[in-house]
C-alpha cells in the first residue's frame, strides 16, 4: 500500500469544501446593513408615495422620497449624492 494513496481524493475534498465556503460568503460589494428605523422610514416612505416597499427601480420621484423622509425626521446629507466610483475630493494644495 502506497503511503499517500489517499492524499489525491483529501486535497480534492478540501478544495470542494474551500470553494463552498468562498461560495457562501456575501460579496466585496453587497450593500451594507443600516439603521433599522431608516430601512422602516424608506419603506413607509415608498408606500406612502404609491411605491413597493423595497423595490428601488419603481421610478419614484427621489424629490418626493427626500420630502418624505425629512417628514419622518431623517434629512439628506448636504451635497450631491455619490455616484459609482467617485473618490474622495482632491486635495487643495497650499500655496
Amino acid at each position: 500500500m502506497k503511503p499517500f494513496s489517499t492524499l489525491p481524493p483529501l486535497l480534492f475534498a478540501l478544495g470542494v469544501a474551500l470553494a463552498a465556503v468562498a461560495w457562501a460568503q456575501e460579496p466585496p460589494h453587497a450593500p451594507r446593513s443600516r439603521d433599522p428605523q431608516v430601512e422602516a422610514a424608506l419603506d413607509d416612505c415608498w408606500i406612502d408615495i404609491d411605491g413597493k416597499a423595497d423595490d428601488p427601480d419603481d421610478g419614484v420621484d427621489a424629490d418626493l422620497m427626500e420630502l418624505c423622509m425629512a417628514d419622518k425626521g431623517f434629512d439628506s446629507p448636504p451635497g450631491p449624492p455619490p455616484g459609482p466610483g467617485d473618490g474622495p475630493p482632491p486635495r487643495r494644495s497650499s500655496p
